[in-house]
Formats: structure tokens, sequence, C-alpha cells
């Protein structure tokens, strides 16, 4: 079953394919289109399969002669039966939309990146050598100002590079940036960067928010952690008027995470869109990434 960081990683890159578009093209894919459509593709294919068996994610870059088919996968370990599926993938992909097709492997570990850049033998003449995004090749996002431009980077970068030096100032940038943009989206965000980062970095960014006394939109973890609550009786009035937006804004993240798993049944797609409280879409949304099922 996927993991709520593969979950996250996937849905942020299907939220951003033009970073993602960028990301790949700086690793060696010159040859992608530079402007034209981007277009986030099903990844069932028309097959009945289980969702672990389908590609994470695929996108189309261009159009005519110079379209471009990425066959996304989100890798967090070495698996050898994954090498052997991806094969596979393309070939049910290059069956299904017309244009050349390239498989790219996303990964936050640079151990992990030096595994599927092995060539993957198909037979006696012919081998698969994947394009691996790793942390190096996922830039460092390093000022609020950009990461507000491009928030699902930012929240890869902050991931992918915690770890290192100045890991604690990513992602303290990422959080900054999230702050300036639609208030939902940024709640939604900043949850999943809490909960993805090491617990050492999430523990030593709530001492510095603490120290220097940060309001932050309220999210769970900043009610939790900062006493946003206190506030709730105040703007409740307000927050009244807002719900329903809020309510269609995760609507719309919960039904496009379900859709990665496959088709979204009818009545389970108006039941979400019917549900008018976003405290329960949440619950929902994290049911999802934590690869449960809707109750």
């Amino acid at each position: 079953m996927p993991s709520t960081l593969h979950e996250a990683l996937v849905l942020l890159l299907r939220n951003a394919p033009a970073s993602l578009v960028a990301l790949a093209r700086a690793a060696g894919l010159s040859a992608l289109a530079a402007h034209g459509p981007v277009e986030v593709l099903s990844s069932d294919l028309g097959q009945t399969v289980p969702r672990e068996r389908r590609a994470d994610l695929v996108v189309a870059v261009g159009d005519g002669s110079k379209r471009t088919i990425l066959i996304v996968e989100v890798q967090l370990r070495p698996l050898a039966s994954k090498r052997r599926r991806w094969v596979g993938y393309i070939g049910s992909v290059a069956d299904a939309h017309p244009g050349d097709v390239t498989l790219v492997v996303v990964t936050p570990s640079e151990r992990v990146a030096a595994w599927p850049q092995e060539p993957i033998r198909i037979d006696a003449r012919n081998a698969l050598r994947p394009l691996v995004i790793g942390p190096s090749g996922i830039p460092r996002i390093a000022t609020a100002e950009h990461a507000a431009v491009e928030p699902e980077l930012a929240v890869l970068s902050a991931v992918a590079h915690a770890e290192e030096p100045d890991g604690l100032e990513t992602a303290l940038a990422a959080i900054q940036g999230l702050a300036r943009i639609d208030e939902e989206q940024s709640k939604t965000y900043h949850d999943l960067l809490m909960k993805l980062l090491p617990v050492a970095v999430a523990q030593a960014m709530e001492d510095l928010m603490n120290t220097q006394g940060w309001k932050y939109p309220q999210s769970d973890f900043a009610k939790r952690h900062y006493g946003l609550g206190m506030a709730e009786g105040k703007a409740e009035g307000k927050a009244e008027g807002k719900a329903e937006g809020k309510a269609e804004g995760m609507a719309d993240l919960l039904l496009d995470a379900l859709a990665r798993r496959g088709p979204v049944p009818e009545p389970l797609a108006r039941r979400i869109r019917g549900e008018t409280n976003p405290a329960v879409l949440r619950q929902w949304f994290d049911a999802v990434l934590d690869g449960r099922d809707i109750r």
C-alpha cells in the first residue's frame, strides 16, 4: 500500500505539472517543448488493475509532432519488481497516447536516485534507462517570494533538502511562501509539509515560530501548536460565510487524490461534492493520503 509520503509527493506533482516539466527539462530532457500545453492524463490506461500497479502520473507535454508523454513514478526505495513493471507501463502508454514516451523517476533520496539509473534490460539488444530526478535535481527554494509562486515545488524542495545543513532555512522559506497563497491550499500544503518533514526539522521550526511569535493560517498543525484556536470564537461568523468556498476547494483536492487510484464512482463523487463541512473533507483527504478508504 502506498505510504503517506508517496501519496503526498504524487499529489504535489499532479497539482504542478508545469514545475514537473521544468524539472525534467533541467534533468536532461532538453527537447521538451518549452511552451505549449501540459496535460495530466489518466494513469489507469483503461486497465482494470490495482492502483499499486498503475503509473503514479502520466503527463502529456506539447502537441503534434513535438508531443512527449512522461510516465512519472515516485520511488522511495529500491524495488526490483518495479523495474519490470515500468517496461509494461511504457508499452501501455505508447498504445494509448501518440508521442514519444519517457519514464521519469522522482525520489527525495540520493541513495534511491542511484538505483533506477542502471539500465533495465528489455531484450538482448535494448535497454531502458529512466530519467531520474533526485534531491540534487530539485532546486532549493530559498525565498518566500519564489515559494509563493511555486508552492508545490517549495514543499517538494523542503522535503528533498530537509536533512542538509540549510534544510531548516529551506523549510522556513516554504512556510513563509505558503502564507501568501490561497488560504485553503495554504493550510493543506502546510499540514502536508509538517507531516513529511523529519521530526527534528519540524521541532526546530516549531521552536523558531513560537520564539518569533509567528501567526499562520489556522491549519490543524497551527491550531495544535500555536494556540490560534483562541481566535476561532471571534472569527466564527466570518468563517461561516467562507465555509462553502473552502469546502469546494477541499473537495477538488480530495477528488484529485482519489482520481489517481482510478475512476471515482459517481455516488462517491456526489457525496464529496455534497459535503459542506471542510473539517470532514480534510479528514477524508488525510485518510486517502494514508491509503485508507473514506468511511
